[in-house]
């Protein structure tokens, strides 16, 4: 199984990013900060040209299955309940790092293909979005755990709805999956409703991977997949491969997974600028959630 969570691969032109906020990303950033802007809409780090070719070229197969997302709109969580659904949570193999059952395709950077978990399937994206409130917050935390940010979260507010960070934009992003939910290989969630009823997620999920797990197994792969389970597995949590590399130590990287956190954040103008942000993008999307 592949995690494509963070990148489209098309053909592109690649620039590097130098427009008004190249300034504010210097300031708010202990380490370089160019961006390659791809097609003039997605943002990615400058490695990215160095092996933007073998993205091209990589061989896809019928049986890949692919977790994506932007990203903290709970790409760990899904990766970790689409791994058990289709193999089993008990084994030892679900003791081995969450990354290296699930790599990510952007940072493997096509190497190691050996490692990738395949299923007898057709070729299936299960894609997932988030509050872009939300987003925002855990994506600020992220950036001070492990981007070496140093700016504060007004800042950070400015740089995400301005669609300058990695992996930007927001919306171009989800709305390509949005307008082909309805293709047989491609199924549409949403964290949210992971988060009100886990269990029958687990059982949708299932079913469009061409799964069937006993009541017993949903049983203990719901308690598995609990937020308070997931921040101290090992195996998912990351904090071991956290603990090797310089970071923020003080901050963990599963931190609350809460629906509404941004509530705590966002001031009423940030709300205001925000809610704008949406409904301009939503503007001619079927796109229901998250308007207001």
């Amino acid at each position: 199984m592949i995690d494509f969570s963070n990148i489209i691969i098309k053909t592109m032109k690649i620039e590097m990013y130098d427009g008004p906020l190249k300034e504010k990303l210097d300031k708010c950033f202990e380490m370089p900060t160019d961006r390659a802007v791809i097609e003039d809409t997605f943002v990615h780090g400058a490695n990215f040209e160095n092996w933007y070719e073998k993205c091209q070229s990589f061989e896809m197969k019928s049986s890949d299955v692919w977790v994506v997302t932007y990203p903290k709109a709970g790409t760990t969580w899904t990766q970790e309940m689409v791994w058990c659904i289709l193999n089993d949570l008990e084994s030892e193999e679900a003791q081995i790092e969450l990354m290296e059952r699930v790599p990510f395709i952007e940072k493997t950077q096509i190497m190691g293909l050996k490692k990738l978990l395949r299923s007898k399937l057709y070729f299936q994206i299960i894609y997932v979005c988030r509050d872009p409130r939300d987003v925002c917050v855990s994506y600020y935390y992220h950036h001070l755990k492990l981007m070496a940010y140093s700016g504060n979260f007004d800042e950070f507010f400015d740089l995400f709805i301005n669609d300058v960070l990695i992996f930007s934009p927001f919306w171009k992003h989800i709305l390509e999956f949005w307008e082909r939910r309805h293709d047989d290989n491609i199924f549409f969630i949403r964290f949210e409703d992971m988060k009100q009823n886990l269990r029958g997620m687990i059982k949708k999920v299932a079913k469009f991977l061409g799964k069937e797990l006993s009541e017993e197994y949903i049983d203990k792969l719901e308690n598995h997949l609990s937020f308070e389970n997931m921040k101290t597995n090992a195996a998912v949590n990351n904090e071991s491969t956290f603990s090797a590399i310089e970071c923020r130590k003080d901050i963990r990287f599963m931190r609350n997974g809460k629906v509404g956190d941004w509530k705590c954040h966002l001031n009423e103008s940030q709300v205001k600028q925000i809610n704008k942000w949406i409904e301009d993008n939503l503007k001619d999307s079927d796109f229901p959630y998250y308007r207001t």
